[in-house]
């Protein structure tokens, strides 16, 4: 005796030339609704001309390209928050290293740049940026920190890993914050009450 028969939870269209045993996959161009996840993974596919304009496409995958997109699914999700987790720690202790770079960080880690990058991607950010950010942070924390008022903005700069007070007062304008300078002003004005 046979059993229910199983509907599709999204109408079916089997082109030409399928046989029994062909796995199918639904991609969806809707935003994730989880950060964990990413949007899309790339699966050699290919996908008939009359689809190219649907936002639900069907595709035919090779069982062990889902195989490896159900694992990416299952233990990647876990493994991108604890790869960007650990690249953040990586920024944050080496924050005053000149070499440290989106590579250096990716070579720490012993990932592939482009794994690194999209960890970053899905939380809308870059390694680079993460990197300037993390630098800005410490050396706004020390232009302001009456201990470290006997260092120019250029050895500031120095100790956080840039060239010089102009990469500097650079990174802290791509941040949307004020000058390096007037930053160390305002901090001695509340340094001499």
């Amino acid at each position: 005796m046979k059993g229910p028969a199983r509907t599709a939870p999204h109408p079916t269209v089997v082109p030409m030339g399928s046989t029994e045993g062909d796995v199918w996959l639904v991609i969806s161009g809707k935003k994730p609704t989880s950060p964990l996840l990413p949007g899309h993974w790339h699966l050699p596919a290919s996908v008939p001309p009359e689809w190219s304009g649907s936002t639900d496409l069907s595709v035919r995958v090779r069982r062990t390209d889902l195989e490896r997109l159900l694992r990416e699914i299952i233990v990647g999700a876990t493994a991108d928050v604890r790869g960007y987790a650990a690249a953040l720690s990586i920024i944050r202790a080496r924050v005053g290293d000149r070499r440290l770079t989106p590579g250096a960080v990716a070579a720490e880690l012993k990932t592939p740049m482009r794994t690194l990058q999209r960890q970053f991607s899905a939380r809308g950010t870059t390694v680079e940026r993460s990197i300037r950010a993390a630098r800005v942070l410490v050396a706004r924390s020390m232009l302001e920190d009456p201990a470290y008022r006997s260092l120019t903005v250029s050895q500031v700069a120095r100790a956080c890993g840039m060239r010089d007070g102009t990469t500097l007062a650079r990174a802290f304008a791509k941040e949307n914050l004020v000058p390096p300078a007037s930053v160390r002003a305002a901090a001695r004005r509340t340094w001499n009450r």
